[in-house]
């Protein structure tokens, strides 16, 4: 859900389509309006979601095109899709799926390129430049992990909160759901 909201932020804004983005539990019970003029991406770390492999059939039912991210070749939801882009984030063995959605999120990063690119809203050279930064991902986490001793000592002042908030605005309010989510997650 939330790589889709970042993927909804950077294509709306870059190649200026427009893009709805839906929990697929609630989206396959609410009758959508899918044509077959539609794109219809499911994002799927597993490739088995059960809510997702049947929206994915209720798109083809309704002719839309569909595109799977998943990360497991063979899964029934990278079989089922019109096209499919492979994660490569290898198998995740913690509860929060972290490398899975840094990975779903590179690739709404990349089709906004490519979508940008088709629609004229940027050029060749753009989008190989907007590509290329994507290769510093690395990089800056590894930064970010140099920060694991400020984060430790934040989390011990907050240790005996009764709650945490996360807020964001923007691109950040995806981040700050899905860090919301993965303390959730690992705090049970």
């Amino acid at each position: 859900m939330h790589a889709g909201m970042v993927g909804k932020y950077v294509i709306e804004k870059m190649a200026r389509v427009s893009v709805t983005v839906d929990i697929a539990s609630e989206f396959r019970y609410r009758d959508p309006l899918i044509t077959d003029k539609d794109l219809v991406i499911v994002i799927s770390q597993s490739g088995e979601t059960a809510d997702t492999l049947a929206v994915l059939k209720l798109a083809k039912e309704m002719k839309a095109a569909t595109l799977a991210v998943v990360n497991v070749k063979g899964s029934s939801i990278a079989r089922e899709a019109d096209h499919v882009i492979y994660t490569h984030a290898g198998p995740e063995i913690s509860v929060a799926s972290t490398k899975a959605y840094m990975v779903q999120v590179a690739v709404m990063y990349l089709i906004a390129f490519a979508l940008s690119r088709e629609t004229g809203h940027i050029t060749d050279a753009q989008c190989a430049e907007f590509t290329e930064k994507l290769k510093n991902i690395p990089a800056v986490i590894e930064e970010a992990i140099g920060l694991k001793d400020r984060c430790q000592f934040a989390a011990s002042k907050l240790l005996n909160a009764e709650s945490l908030l996360y807020i964001g605005r923007g691109l950040d309010y995806a981040l700050s759901m899905e860090g919301s989510l993965k303390l959730k997650e690992i705090s049970y």
